[in-house]
């Protein structure tokens, strides 16, 4: 049977630039300069934050960095979050032909309130999150989690992704992929099976024509 499995931020919710801000914040008080990176998108913050302290060679407690940031994004997506363009409609048109599932790296204490802010969360049955997982994308971790959960195949599942991370994860767990590129930060998505402007595009008869 195949199975969608999406993104959370950036394909279902606009908040990757409330994740960035709230980065930019915390490092702003260690002194340490912010600077935009398609590597970042999609990392875990404990990879993100870990590499950056070891980089700086700064002493750090990474554990209160990253709660510091889940904090941050918490506090605004209750107040922020909106579902990206087409998302609600593609959702609920997807769920009624195929399982559908997210697989975010964004922690529970923070995707839940996100879908929930943006209305999504009670469509779908299956949601995994990132501490769920030993390595966070590009690994294939939590997709092959989510396909397990979803009780499928991971080659019947196509994956909907907005970054270089997500895309190679998903098609390292031997998926197919969707990429739904955000023009604000020119994702790299050539890896992906097809590319869509919006959600908007993303139909039935796609996912159908991606699995065979």
């Amino acid at each position: 049977m195949t199975a969608v499995i999406f993104d959370m931020d950036g394909v279902l919710s606009d908040t990757n630039y409330i994740h960035l801000e709230a980065r930019q914040v915390i490092l702003r008080s260690l002194n340490i300069p912010f600077r935009y990176s398609e590597d970042g998108n999609g990392l875990p913050d404990e990879v993100f934050f870990g590499a950056l302290l070891a980089k700086e060679g700064m002493p750090g407690n990474v554990s209160e960095l990253v709660e510091r940031k889940r904090f941050i994004v918490r506090n605004r997506a209750q107040h922020e979050a909106k579902p990206m363009p087409g998302a609600i409609a593609c959702v609920r048109q997807l769920a009624a032909v195929f399982p559908v599932a997210v697989a975010t790296t964004t922690h529970s204490s923070v995707a839940m309130v996100i879908l929930e802010t943006i209305g999504l969360r009670s469509l779908f049955p299956v949601i995994v999150t990132g501490e769920e997982v030993e390595n966070g994308k590009p690994a294939p971790d939590i997709f092959l989690r989510t396909a397990e959960k979803l009780h499928v195949p991971p080659a019947t599942c196509v994956v909907i992704e907005d970054s270089q991370n997500g895309v190679r994860g998903a098609r390292k767990a031997g998926m197919k992929v969707i990429g739904v590129p955000d023009p604000r930060y020119h994702p790299d998505l050539s890896a992906a099976d097809r590319q869509v402007a919006s959600l908007n595009e993303v139909t039935p008869d796609l996912i159908r024509a991606l699995v065979g």
